[in-house]
C-alpha cells in the first residue's frame, strides 16, 4: 500500500504545506513591519505637536509672567482677552495609540490551526 506514489504525494504535499506556511509567514512579517513603521511615525508626529504645544504654553505664560508686572492697565485690559482664550491645545486623553490586538487574534488561530494539524498528522499516521 505505501507504494512510491503514495510517499512523493505526501512529500509533495507537506512542502507544498511548508512553502505556503512560509510565505504566510513572509506576508506576515512584512506586515508587522509596515504597522511598526506606521505607529513609530504616528509616535514622532505625536511628540513634534506635544512639544509645539509646549513651546506655546511657555510663550504664553512668559508674557502673561511680564502682563503681572505691568503697571500700564489699558495695556493690560486690551490684550487681556487674547491672553484669556483658550489656547488651540489637543486633548491628549484622547489620544491613543493603535495596539496590536490583531497580533493576539492572529496568535491564536494560528495555534489553533497547529492542533488541529497535529491532531489530523497523528490519525492519519497511526
Amino acid at each position: 500500500r505505501n507504494t512510491e506514489e503514495d510517499k512523493a504525494a505526501h512529500v509533495e504535499l507537506f512542502t507544498d504545506l511548508i512553502r505556503s506556511i512560509e510565505r504566510c509567514q513572509t506576508e506576515l512579517l512584512e506586515m508587522m513591519e509596515e504597522q511598526q513603521k506606521a505607529a513609530e511615525k504616528q509616535e514622532q508626529e505625536l511628540i513634534e505637536d506635544l512639544e509645539q504645544e509646549i513651546t506655546e504654553l511657555k510663550m504664553r505664560n512668559t508674557e502673561l509672567e511680564q502682563l503681572s508686572h505691568t503697571e500700564d492697565h489699558l495695556h493690560l485690559l486690551q490684550i487681556y482677552s487674547s491672553l484669556c482664550s483658550p489656547t488651540n491645545t489637543r486633548n491628549w486623553p484622547e489620544i491613543s495609540i493603535e495596539t496590536h490586538k490583531s497580533m493576539t487574534t492572529l496568535r491564536r488561530a494560528l495555534t489553533q490551526l497547529q492542533d488541529t494539524l497535529n491532531k489530523k498528522l497523528s490519525h492519519s499516521v497511526t
